[in-house]
């Protein structure tokens, strides 16, 4: 189940079968956190500030598809990020991803594209939509999370074409896992227990 979420605003929820809603709360966490205790889904998520959005609210979910690993899986390096993602799996060139132009003389805030559809003519994701201060709206949470989907559904593909590599779906949930336990431990820190740390060294 795909996931877009924003504080104050809602969320948006979609499936690999084209299920899609919305739903407008000031506190979506509690309707996540009510999903995965109802269901426990396979969370398909854009990257780490989900997760880490996640788990600073006190929910830790149980399984989760991070878009952002499964990408660099497919085609290595570590920078990637939705619109990145997004070029890579449609064959566009990302050097030629559109960026937003800073506002100046020549560039006003009203320039901007702030339409609901967020591919634009040319097949590459608006920059509008990736800016911290882009406008979230319960129907743009939808489309969000129905993008998100989409491409797990993209990933998934890949991922099965790729000879003499059967284990790289499992790999895939298996680096999405370890997004997941980074950002835990981000908040929580390592657990230890000192008498047996100490124990250790000294055993040494």
């Amino acid at each position: 189940m795909a996931l877009a979420i924003a504080p104050g605003v809602g969320l948006g929820l979609a499936t690999d079968d084209g299920w899609c809603t919305s739903i407008a709360d000031d506190d979506p966490i509690d309707v996540v956190r009510a999903v995965e205790e109802g269901l426990r889904p396979r969370w398909v998520l854009w990257g780490r500030d989900a997760t880490r959005l996640l788990v600073a609210a006190g929910l830790r979910i149980s399984k989760c598809w991070d878009i952002a690993a499964v990408q660099r899986l497919l085609v290595g390096g570590w920078r990637t990020d939705p619109a990145r993602a997004w070029a890579e799996l449609h064959g566009l060139p990302v050097d030629d991803m559109p960026v937003v132009a800073a506002v100046d003389l020549f560039t006003q805030p009203d320039d901007l594209d702030m339409s609901d559809d967020v591919v634009r003519a040319d097949g590459y994701l608006k920059p509008e939509w990736l800016t911290s201060d882009f406008e979230w709206t319960p129907d743009r949470l939808a489309r969000w999370a129905q993008l998100a989907a989409e491409v797990r559904r993209v990933q998934d593909a890949q991922l099965g074409e790729l000879t003499g590599r059967p284990r790289a779906r499992a790999t895939a949930r298996s680096e999405s896992a370890a997004e997941l336990l980074c950002a835990e431990l981000s908040l929580d820190g390592l657990p230890m227990d000192r008498a047996i740390a100490e124990s250790i060294v000294e055993s040494f």
